[in-house]
């Protein structure tokens, strides 16, 4: 299977959860389109049938509180309501709906950890390959006033049980830009920091896109993102870059 370069395998099960307090429930229309390219470690293309190829997911999701910790973060569960794939421009079988990914973030946006990411991926699911989704929820705008900028980092580690088996993180430097009516706009441009998944090795990336919020409201209105990034497979000989286009807009109050 084309998507199989980044699958993970897991057999994590599903914690016990409690009400989660004072954090919203929200539903989002997630597009993306990913453009790979397969090549040899020498730098000529694979031989394999389709060493160029995109793959587009539509998805709709709902985000609610799963689990409220101690700390004050707590676990929000994304469930998949609808799901949509094609390979090329030709649709494909989902089985990602009704599959669920938790995340723990804190109550302002910021995004800590994700877990049961293995209910998502592989074949139907993919989850494994179109990560960059899960922060793309979360950004965790700093605080600016209009033409100020900051840097920041923001990390997203993949966990099994107690184990972290990804560190997933980008440097970006954020910049507040004109309001649009009441939605406040920021643009953002940086790297995404190489980490490693098994013997698959993330290279240095970029990443950039603008994101709309209401003030005071730390959940994202809209976001789009152009971000890029290279792999490297040293047990298979093989390397693939991959760039991820796409818009998260949220479709509830």
């Amino acid at each position: 299977m084309i998507l199989n370069f980044l699958l993970l395998s897991a057999c994590s099960k599903y914690a016990p959860v409690q009400a989660g307090f004072q954090l919203p429930q929200h539903q989002y229309h997630i597009q993306t389109v990913g453009f790979f390219e397969n090549k040899s470690l020498d730098g000529a293309l694979s031989s394999e049938a389709s060493p160029k190829f995109s793959v587009s997911m539509d998805w709709q999701v709902a985000l609610a509180a799963a689990e409220q910790l101690r700390d004050d973060s707590a676990w929000m569960r994304l469930t998949v309501t609808k799901a949509d794939y094609a390979v090329n421009d030709a649709p494909i079988s989902s089985s990602a709906e009704g599959k669920i990914v938790d995340l723990r973030v804190f109550p302002w946006g910021e995004l800590l950890s994700v877990r049961y990411m293995d209910y998502l991926s592989g074949d139907g699911r993919w989850l494994d390959v179109f990560e960059p989704i899960l922060p793309s929820l979360f950004p965790n705008l700093p605080n600016l006033k209009k033409g100020e900028t900051k840097q920041q980092e923001q990390r997203w580690p993949i966990v099994e049980g107690e184990q972290t088996i990804v560190r997933a993180a980008n440097r970006i430097n954020w910049h507040r830009m004109p309001d649009e009516g009441e939605l406040w706009v920021y643009s953002y441009e940086g790297i995404w920091l190489p980490n490693s998944r098994g013997n698959l090795q993330m290279q240095t990336g970029t990443v950039k896109g603008q994101v709309w919020i209401l003030p005071e409201d730390p959940w994202i209105i809209k976001h789009q993102f152009n971000w890029a990034r290279h792999i490297i497979d040293n047990d298979n000989q093989k390397q693939q870059s991959q760039t991820f286009t796409g818009e998260v807009r949220r479709t509830s109050p």
